[in-house]
């Protein structure tokens, strides 16, 4: 008889889990949650459309260059052979440069170029990149796509935007969030506002098929409901014109005569109209109408909105009437209806008309989690132009398309990451998934001027041999098990292979349908793009990384004590210099920080500072600042990014309070001392290097 005698341990005949237990667990740090994070959108394109434009900037004196390449697509009855008209429109839509071709260069005089937030007095400027086809004078598509005239180069010890050198000082994210209601009433930056927020994002909740010329200042939040493909703003002739009417309803709905109150509920009114199932010809028939499925909604009179049965009205500022009842906003907080009121009591309590509904600690009514939230989305922006950061990562996957169109316009600096955190077992099944997700993520982003380097991965195990050829060279010295599935030319049959042997020389003939298939994933992103830096972000010791050596930038993520010697802040600043020195010296590249930090559970406090306070974390941050001070000063450092922007939702696990609390801010966005100290930091950081003016109310200026 077999019998366990330690503590705790299971014996080996007897099973930890219940026959038909299935345990889910991921190896990234984060809470992924499920289902669709962002909007599904349907379109319809017309029989010849354009598929794909590339763009390249450059900059010869006070000349920017745009060179460019247009394809097209051709449907069954579509036009083999239209003319392609391109149009350079700036801020006021005026045009500055136009040409003819597919595959042509644009030349601006006096051009405005695109600089980082904190670096000009006019950071984010964009263009608008038009593109049409035309068949014998009849419009037969458009694109209309925002560009920022800016170059990048690159060298062993710097990288240079329009041959500036540039300091990144940002921080990595996450898309994760548990909102509350005190932000409607926060204080917004000076240049940039949530009623704005509010306003674009109205805007283009409504502006489905917008025919009217955009300016790019306009298109904060372009792809959420707008026709799009590949990031590109289009309009065409698939309804015979009638979204032309929407127009109107579109000046109506920016609120031209509406109050914020106004703006801000009819926002998620706007919202609720994404039911509409789509738009039919014959049921717009006034100015203003927008056909649906089963009816007609109608612009009412100013502030109105008419459905099929009622009508939903704007009244006073803040209410919005029903066919038979009045939904009122009562006191911050509260919402009134017909018969009773809704009202918010403590933060996190929901009352109701007879009783309490009370959220706990943990995640309530109003999770966000994942979800794309483009209020939550402009509170970042407001939060990190607050902060006087010019760069964040999209640690680790590439955000919504949103995020990086507003990245555009603000003039924030943005390391791209692919969805490839902490890698394992190279083998060629996961070149290819990696490939393939690179790929989309390339031709989604790379018309950017925000997207200033791509991230291959966070954090792979390249203290393995054979990650080596997994990021440099076409796969090799490894065995691999290859289950090929394709299809044979012509005839339509599957045709399936099987193969165990060494990639190197043989496994092209494997592949032949895919002659680049085993190119090495570096050159692979190389040749999607080659006008950025490539890297990914390295947890190695600098004398045990087989890859990291290829990439163009050395990142590294290092928690000193935090993960390494916790507790032992004196000695950080001898770790950090010496260790950020040896990746210079030992690989001649420049050298970005991307993650270091510590937890603070906001509001702990304690004397002298320990672990898991914001003390700690304070006094953690301020180890670091002198010793990249000095390492900036020797020319080769090129930023230092906190981890992390706010705190996230992490699976559940004994060393961490129930989710990541290395935040600035808290997952609710509201800051921690360690925000205003960084403040200081990044704000003193831009005086130093541009002149800038600080702002009056740094809370720690002086701080040594």
């Amino acid at each position: 008889m077999l019998s366990c005698n330690i503590v705790g341990m299971e014996c080996p005949t007897t099973p930890p889990y219940p026959l038909d237990y299935t345990k889910y667990s991921i190896v990234p740090d984060y809470f992924n949650y499920a289902g669709i994070h962002r909007p599904v959108v349907l379109y319809t394109v017309p029989q010849t459309f354009i598929d794909d434009i590339t763009v390249h900037t450059d900059i010869n004196d006070t000349t920017g260059v745009v060179h460019y390449t247009v394809s097209y697509n051709v449907g069954e009855y579509g036009v083999v052979d239209p003319a392609c008209h391109v149009e350079l429109l700036d801020h006021q839509g005026v045009m500055v440069s136009n040409g003819t071709g597919l595959v042509g260069t644009l030349y601006i005089p006096e051009a405005n170029f695109w600089w980082p937030r904190l670096t000009h007095s006019r950071p984010g400027y964009l263009y608008t990149f038009k593109v049409s086809l035309i068949d014998n004078d009849e419009l037969l598509d458009v694109y209309r796509l925002c560009i920022g005239l800016r170059t990048l180069q690159w060298n062993s010890t710097t990288l240079l935007l329009n041959k500036r050198p540039i300091y990144l000082a940002g921080f990595g994210k996450h898309e994760d969030a548990n909102i509350q209601k005190s932000w409607v009433k926060s204080q917004t930056c000076p240049d940039f506002s949530v009623k704005q927020g509010y306003l674009n994002h109205m805007r283009m909740m409504v502006a489905i098929g917008l025919r009217s010329v955009l300016s790019c200042d306009d298109l904060l939040f372009t792809s959420l409901l707008v026709w799009r493909e590949r990031n590109l703003l289009r309009h065409h002739r698939g309804v015979k014109g009638r979204l032309e009417v929407l127009q109107d309803f579109v000046n109506l709905a920016m609120g031209h005569h509406v109050g914020f109150g106004e703006l801000a509920h009819s926002g998620f009114l706007l919202a609720g109209i994404g039911h509409i199932y789509r738009v039919e010809e014959g049921k717009s028939e006034g100015e203003g109408d927008l056909g649906t499925k089963d009816g007609a909604v109608r612009q009412g009179k100013e502030g109105d909105l008419g459905t099929r049965d009622g009508v939903v009205r704007w009244g006073e500022e803040g209410e919005l009437g029903t066919q038979n009842s009045v939904v009122r906003q009562g006191e911050e907080g509260d919402l009134g209806t017909q018969n009773s009121a809704m009202r918010q009591g403590e933060e996190g309590d929901l009352g109701t008309q007879n009783s309490v509904v009370r959220q706990g600690e943990r995640d309530g009514g109003r999770l966000r989690g994942k979800g794309l939230d483009n209020a939550l989305l402009v509170r970042d922006y407001n939060l990190m132009t607050w902060l006087g950061a010019n760069s964040f990562r999209t640690s680790h996957y590439p955000y919504a398309e949103e995020t990086l169109l507003m990245a555009d316009q603000e003039g924030f600096m943005v390391i791209d990451e692919s969805p490839a955190c902490s890698l394992d077992g190279f083998d060629v099944i996961l070149l290819e998934e990696h490939k393939a997700m690179l790929q989309e993520m390339v031709l989604r982003d790379k018309n950017h001027p925000s997207v200033i380097m791509w991230s291959l991965a966070n954090e792979p195990r390249t203290d393995k041999p054979e990650a080596e050829d997994y990021f440099r060279y076409a796969l090799g010295n490894i065995q691999i098990y290859v289950l090929l599935i394709r299809r044979a030319q012509g005839g339509g049959r599957t045709i399936r292979h099987s193969h165990v042997q060494t990639c190197r020389g043989t496994l092209a003939v494997c592949w032949e349908q895919h002659q680049s298939g085993y190119l090495s994933i570096l050159e692979f992103t190389r040749r999607l793009d080659n006008s950025r830096p490539i890297t990914f972000v390295t947890s190695q010791g600098v004398h045990i990384d087989k890859a990291v050596q290829y990439m163009d930038i050395i990142c590294v993520n290092r928690y000193r004590a935090w993960y390494s010697d916790p507790g032992r802040l004196d000695l950080i600043s001898y770790q950090v210099e010496r260790e950020l020195t040896n990746w210079h010296d030992r690989f001649k590249k420049p050298v970005l920080v991307t993650e270091y930090g510590a937890g603070a559970i906001s509001g702990m406090h304690v004397l002298p500072a320990v672990m898991w306070t914001e003390d700690y974390l304070m006094l953690t941050l301020k180890q670091h600042f002198p010793v990249f001070d000095k390492l900036r000063g020797e020319g080769f450092l090129l930023g230092e990014m906190i981890w992390n922007f706010a705190d996230f939702q992490t699976p559940q696990e004994v060393i961490r309070p129930m989710r990541c609390v290395k935040g600035l801010f808290t997952r609710e966005r509201q800051p921690k001392m360690a925000a205003h100290l960084t403040r200081w930091r990044y704000w003193s950081l831009a005086a130093n290097m541009t002149g800038i003016a600080l702002p009056a109310d740094l809370m720690f200026i002086g701080v040594p």
